[in-house]
């Protein structure tokens, strides 16, 4: 039996970048830091440890400046509606699993710098 060995965030960041600079080399400056990347990956799955009362956590986490996200269309009209904290949050399992059970999985995403 072929056994394939886990991956940990360092290990997972360092396949994302490369990957991502092997495909997108045109943005290879937008990658965050590998230790940045690293974080976020051991975050999430902490999270994904947790429950919300009796229900798994799901969310989907885009990575970006707020200001990839402030799209106008040509009528002035906006295809996001983005809901933006006054004070940042701290990226942390427990916040996830809050935020997650306050935003729908389907019509959301939570955002990270």
């Amino acid at each position: 039996m072929s056994r394939t060995p886990s991956s940990y965030p360092t290990e997972i960041a360092e396949a994302v970048c490369q990957r991502w600079a092997a495909s997108y080399p045109q943005h290879v400056r937008k990658i965050p830091a590998k230790e940045d990347i690293a974080h976020l990956m051991d975050v999430m799955y902490q999270a994904s440890l947790l429950r919300e009362e009796t229900e798994p956590i799901l969310c989907r986490i885009v990575v970006g400046e707020p200001s990839d996200f402030e799209l106008e269309l040509q009528d002035g009209a906006s295809p996001l509606h983005v809901l933006r904290f006054d004070e940042p949050c701290e990226l942390s399992p427990h916040q996830i699993r809050k935020l997650a059970a306050a935003a729908g999985y389907y019509r959301s995403l939570l955002a990270v710098r």
